[in-house]
């Protein structure tokens, strides 16, 4: 909380979220000291929703917040004095918010309640708000926050499922957890580093471990390495098919683009009878496969369509192609096209 007052909002459209990763830094250092609370109640109000927020040293309030922005997810980086936070049932009631707050302690404990429950968080523990009911949030010391907000209908879990499970401590250290811990904290630090495609992929990487997460809660016989394995591999499939233009798509960059390491990345695809490496090779073919029957694509050459999905050795791509399909790219477009333009003998029939 030492940086200057420095802050570049982006005002949020009707939508809610901006395209583009948005990134905005306040603190309170550069603010008259009687000043500082009120700064912090309006940044607060305004980068999460109407709340309420006491202090009991409200004549010098030290604070700082960052918060950025990937695809439908919103990541803030809170840093505060002791305060405590509340979610009026006014506020709920009335406000049309309908978001979830994940929560992950990085410095100093909180109280946090809702639902009736009424529980301690830690540093390196998270958990789950749902911003539609009342809650409150006290902590006694400095304290610092990663907080992800997002839309409710983004979330695998159903609200009466999450009604369950708010308010319980998640510690950062066990099973999936891990890497829900470690991606908050990555997001918080790098929210621009992702952006349009890459930015929702990550977004719905990150709901996905969440949903594992509370999911293996929810029934605690659901194995959670099996849950999250399962959910990994469906997440980096679809992103391989969304990145095979890319000529440095490899288990390298899937690996790091979902925060796991490449060791873990080839044990989720053991069970999958195929290796990473030859599962990007496999659905590159297909996918020449279908460009170069294309009537859309007729004009362009082998060597183009290898190049726009990820090949660009012409050569080295048509023998890849014989050994999957048993001719060249060549002889299979020419035998299709042909076949296509012969006409049946059911067209010439009365």
């Amino acid at each position: 909380m030492t940086s200057t007052l420095t802050t570049d909002h982006e005002t949020r459209s009707s939508g809610g979220v901006p395209e583009a990763a948005v990134r905005a830094t306040e603190s309170g250092i550069q603010i008259a000291p009687r000043e500082q609370l009120d700064a912090w109640k309006h940044a607060v109000n305004t980068t999460f929703f109407p709340l309420e927020v006491n202090a009991s040293e409200s004549s010098r309030f030290a604070w700082g917040l960052r918060t950025g922005y990937i695809g439908p997810l919103q990541v803030t980086r809170a840093d505060a004095d002791p305060e405590l936070v509340i979610r009026t049932p006014k506020q709920a009631a009335s406000d049309d918010n309908d978001h979830y707050l994940v929560a992950l302690q990085i410095r100093g404990s909180c109280r946090f309640r809702q639902d009736g429950r009424d529980v301690e968080i830690q540093p390196g523990e998270f958990t789950i708000y749902d911003c539609t009911r009342t809650f409150d949030v006290e902590w006694h010391a400095q304290h610092s926050t990663i907080v992800a907000m997002f839309d409710r209908s983004l979330f695998e879990l159903r609200p009466d499922e999450v009604a369950r499970v708010t308010s319980t401590p998640v510690s950062g250290s066990e099973g999936t957890a891990t890497l829900v811990r470690s991606m908050l904290g990555q997001l918080s630090r790098t929210p621009d580093a992702y952006g349009g495609l890459a930015a929702n992929r990550v977004a719905s990487t990150f709901l996905d471990l969440l949903a594992t997460v509370y999911s293996c809660r929810l029934d605690p016989d659901l194995p959670a390495s099996e849950a999250a394995q399962r959910t990994l591999l469906t997440r980096v499939k679809a992103y391989i098919e969304d990145h095979l233009f890319d000529p440095d798509l490899s288990v390298e960059s899937i690996a790091a683009a979902h925060f796991v390491s490449v060791r873990y990345l080839h044990r989720v695809f053991e069970n999958d009878d195929m290796t990473v490496a030859r599962w990007i090779r496999h659905h590159r073919m297909e996918q020449c496969r279908r460009d170069l029957i294309d009537p859309l694509l007729v004009g362009r050459t082998v060597g183009e369509i290898a190049a726009r999905n990820g090949l660009l050795n012409a050569s080295h791509f048509s023998q890849m192609f014989r050994k999957e399909f048993g001719e060249s790219p060549k002889e299979y477009r020419n035998r299709t096209l042909a076949h296509a333009a012969i006409p049946t003998a059911s067209a010439h029939r009365p």
